[in-house]
């Protein structure tokens, strides 16, 4: 379980958005291993979700994306 501003590593690799675009669609692959932030907490009695935002090198949005606890992993 991860709280709001927790930095976590992604699990698995995120393909880039194809087709109509939205906001928080990436536009390149987010590979495994990647280090980020979670940003918002979604809770209720059944699941658990988590707002993630991917930056780059200059603290630009690469993506915000709602991804679960089996997508995420702590840092040590």
């Amino acid at each position: 379980m991860f709280t709001e501003h927790d930095i976590v590593i992604l699990q698995r690799d995120i393909a880039a958005g194809s087709g109509v675009r939205w906001p928080g669609t990436p536009s390149n692959l987010i590979q495994r291993g990647s280090v980020e932030t979670v940003v918002a907490v979604y809770a209720d009695a059944a699941d658990r979700a988590y707002e993630v935002e991917f930056v780059d090198a200059f603290g630009s949005t690469l993506a915000l994306l709602t991804l679960t606890d089996v997508d995420l992993a702590p840092t040590e």
